[in-house]
């Protein structure tokens, strides 16, 4: 036989095999689409929620990197959970293929009666091998894993039991896999499936509004009545509410989630219990009118649409048994002549609700005039009554700004009992009364308005509400990028929620037999800072600027700082101790170029000290530089002073002393290295500036005199040396010691802080003042710009520079005059999301090496800030 004739018979053989294998897959995938289940017929009655999710990978992928989900997790009781999830995103198998192909299932969720889940699980084409599981499962041999196999009626369910413990009910039909924790349940819903009672028409769902949003990841059904049951069995006023009305549906809920959006709409049946309340909910609200005179400027912005405030007011009644307006009738006639229905209900219209601006923290509240001549009949019962008066004398910007003021009478009564307090102002504008106690937020309110400056036309404004109807009961709009008012900034898990979704809008409305719930936020993706996910955290008499770097040579970043007790401190991210070394003299920390600590004190001792807080040998080193700056860190070492000899002393990585530098005058401040010079400044009035080797040889044309003396050291501005005094006088040499052209120049102010250098769109020189005056000055000794910050004043005000490491334009960080930083680019302007909390030097790092930097900084409110730059500055 020859070798062909046998390729030939290999050949149809393998043809034939091919051909079995596509009949065969064919068969069964006709035979799968002919038979298959659809999870919707097997919802049980009594079911409390029922969840669709289309691709459970896609769920997960977007759950699992949420920053949002950080955030929650991150609160004290989750700690520990969040630690596992951060570990669990790190780890390689959560990212292999097989994993992420596991995942890729369309998947149904059923939360019973008794609250516990079971899951039918749809692996849509792959569902054609699912028949054949059976046959392989009751084969299963492991130690931990055990398999028993029961019957019900003509049902095979397998149970999965778990190192003796966790149990796993299993059952599986035609292409659907039933997975349960109570046996009871997954009966519960085969018997649904197989009597034909589980499909959604007999639970209603198909009756309610189905809503869903584009882009979900998740659609549920939560049973209504159950659900709202706890709060209406409640006996406070808010239990009550729910006595007003019945809910006997499933609510439609649809969810969409990323950490550039979120969208929810919910939808749900109402039924109302009452005559009055039933009539209140007939009304259908108009587009809100106040947005036509809003400030491009608003940040916030909340309004209400009923049919009638009046109506409102005597449902509320209903509810409380305590408080009645009505009551205090008698006094509100003698003192303005007037019953609380007419002063309240007799000229408002259905719109009202409240608006702030960013650079305003007061906000101003607003109602719809309905019957302006009972408005005016309101105001003059007030300005006739024997408590307040109303004054129209405060003219701003060309606006009369009303006021209601005590009565001369009642101001000397309370002057003499040293009580005050201050009322609000007022005025009547396009229909609608503002009242604020910031009487330039209203009078900005009519200028912009009168420019057509307006909120409606703003794009933010624009691009978030246009997913939601306009037409709502109730309408909150919050754009918080530039500014968080207190009232949010107060409730840190809210804020800082915010923060992730800065912009947003949420919607509320009705209609007789229907209630819509809508909420729409986004990321603006702008530069902006946000707390890192569990920061601020305590850190008793810190001491020390924070360094945030990888010494223990893992995969994760630590954080090392100084106490007031010399103690180093060696903290994981969650701030849990890791190890620590004492040290008996004060000192410096810094970071060695190798990646270890060093720690030199005041009396010339040198710690080099590993992640572990072990002291690495040849150290400690007990040396001569007494009284010395931190270490500039050389090519062969480090450089420090010492004032026992009056030297910069140059010493080898291994403590070894390589050169001094004779220096007649104490040298306070740190030298300035580049290259292989070095230029440094001992203390004088004449502010001379020396430019040395490192073996201490003079440079050409150096030293140099700044002609004042200074609190600060040379810097480096290209490839010059710059140099500030006190009072102002900023200079700046080539390495020859020549004066650029245009220099020195005379800055307005007193300086402690040395200047920084500025690259990218300009290129310029950084310097602030004691009372908080930046400035900019360019090439040519040209001032560029100029700006003050009341905020950041003081001898303690020091200013740095975060220079991106993939490039971009420099950012000023202003730090150490409050326990405030603030953040500006090259125009002065201040990046949205500052300032922040901290107080000393910041440090930048990528510290969950998810792509976006950390600031990291120590308040003096002992408490370590971390916050993340969302997109690179």
């Amino acid at each position: 036989m020859t070798i062909r004739i046998i390729g030939k018979r290999l050949f149809r053989f393998a043809a034939l095999l091919l051909i079995i294998l596509v009949i065969f897959l064919l068969s069964l995938g006709i035979f799968h689409f002919i038979t298959k289940e659809s999870a919707d017929d097997y919802l049980p009655a009594g079911a409390q929620a029922y969840l669709e999710i289309e691709s459970f990978r896609d769920f997960y992928e977007d759950v699992i990197d949420l920053k949002a989900l950080e955030i929650v997790l991150s609160q004290d009781e989750w700690s520990q959970f969040f630690q596992t999830v951060l570990d669990f995103k790190n780890n390689q198998y959560s990212q292999s293929f097989l994993f992420q192909q596991l995942l890729n299932l369309r998947t149904s969720i059923i939360i019973h009666e008794d609250y516990s889940p079971s899951l039918i699980i749809d692996p849509r084409f792959k569902g054609m091998f699912t028949r054949l599981i059976p046959m392989f499962i009751n084969k299963i041999r492991d130690d931990k894993l055990a398999v028993t196999i029961s019957s019900s009626g003509e049902d095979t369910l397998y149970t999965l039991t778990y190192n003796n413990e966790s149990e796993y009910h299993i059952y599986f039909n035609e292409n659907l896999i039933f997975i349960s924790l109570n046996r009871e349940n997954l009966l519960s819903i085969i018997e649904a499936g197989n009597s034909g009672e589980g499909n959604l028409t007999r639970h209603n769902l198909e009756k309610i509004d189905r809503v869903t949003v584009k882009n979900s990841i998740l659609d549920m059904y939560l049973k209504t009545d159950s659900l709202l049951r706890g709060f209406a069995e409640s006996e406070s006023s808010f239990g009550k509410i729910f006595t007003l009305a019945d809910f006997p549906s499933y609510a439609s809920v649809s969810l969409a989630l990323s950490n550039k959006q979120i969208d929810i709409k919910s939808s749900a049946d109402i039924i109302a219990q009452t005559e009055l309340f039933n009539d209140f909910l007939a009304y259908e609200a108009s587009s809100l009118g106040v947005i036509k005179t809003l400030p491009d400027s608003t940040n916030i912005y909340s309004s209400v649409n009923f049919k009638s405030f009046s109506d409102l007011y005597r449902i509320l009644l209903t509810l409380q048994d305590e408080f009645v307006l009505e009551d205090y009738d008698n006094l509100l006639k003698f003192l303005s002549g007037m019953t609380s229905e007419e002063i309240l209900f007799s000229w408002t219209g259905s719109e009202a609700g409240f608006f702030s601006i960013e650079t305003a923290p007061e906000p101003v509240i607003y109602i719809k005039i309905d019957d302006a001549g009972k408005l005016d009949e309101v105001l003059t019962s007030i300005d006739k009554s024997v408590v307040l008066n109303v004054s129209d004398s405060l003219v701003l910007n060309n606006v009369r700004i009303n006021q209601f003021e005590y009565t001369p009478l009642l101001k000397a009564g309370m002057t003499l009992a040293k009580k005050s307090s201050t009322l609000p102002f007022y005025i009547q504008f396009k229909d609608y009364l503002f009242l604020s106690m910031n009487p330039e937020t209203l009078a900005q309110l009519v200028r912009k308005e009168q420019k057509g400056e307006l909120l409606l036309k703003e794009k933010t404004y624009k691009s978030i509400t246009e997913r939601i109807p306009k037409n709502a009961n109730f309408f909150f709009f919050y754009d918080l990028n530039s500014t968080m008012p207190r009232f949010i900034a107060e409730n840190k898990l809210l804020s800082q929620l915010l923060q992730e979704y800065e912009k947003g809008v949420i919607s509320l409305f009705y209609t007789e037999d229907k209630i819509t719930f809508n909420l729409s936020a986004e990321s603006s993706g702008s530069q902006r800072t946000t707390l890192f996910p569990g920061y601020p955290k305590d850190a008793e008499g810190i001491n020390s600027p924070v360094i945030a770097a990888d010494v223990s040579g893992g995969d994760s970043i630590e954080l090392i700082y100084l106490n007031k007790k010399n103690q180093m401190l060696i903290n994981d991210l969650t701030n849990t101790p890791l190890a620590d070394y004492s040290f008996d003299q004060e000192g410096f920390l810094s970071l060695m170029p190798d990646g270890d600590l060093l720690y030199n004190d005041r009396e010339g001792g040198l710690f080099k000290i590993n992640g572990e807080g072990e002291i690495i040998s040849p150290y400690p080193q007990f040396t001569e530089a007494k009284d010395s700056f931190s270490p500039v860190y050389t090519e062969k070492g480090m450089i420090f002073y010492s004032s026992l000899s009056e030297e910069i002393q140059h010493y080898s990585y291994r403590g070894i002393l390589l050169d001094t530098i004779g220096v007649d005058k104490i040298v306070f401040s740190r030298p300035l290295l580049v290259d292989d010079k070095l230029f440094y400044y001992p203390k004088s009035l004449m502010g001379t500036v020396y430019g040395t080797t490192l073996s201490g040889e003079d440079l050409s044309g150096w030293p140099q005199n700044a002609m004042g003396i200074s609190f600060g050291t040379p810097f480096q501005f290209e490839n010059s040396i710059g140099f500030l005094t006190q009072k102002g006088d900023l200079n700046l040499w080539d390495e020859e010691g020549n004066s650029a052209e245009g220099f020195p120049v005379k800055l307005t102010g007193v300086y402690y802080s040395t200047p920084v250098s500025l690259s990218g769109k300009k290129e310029c020189i950084a310097a602030i003042s004691s009372d908080g005056l930046v400035s900019l000055i360019g090439k040519q000794g040209e001032l560029l710009t100029t700006r003050y910050f009341e905020n950041m004043t003081g001898k303690d005000i020091k200013i740095t520079v975060y220079k991106p490491e993939g490039g971009g334009d420099d950012i000023l960080i202003l730090y150490g005059g409050s326990n405030y930083l603030t953040a500006l680019n090259s125009n002065l302007q201040v990046l949205s999301g500052f300032p922040v909390k901290g107080f000393r030097k910041p440090t930048f790092a990528d510290i969950n090496k998810d792509g976006s930097i950390e600031l990291i900084s120590a308040g003096y409110d002992n408490k370590i800030y971390i916050y993340t730059l969302r997109t690179e500055l």
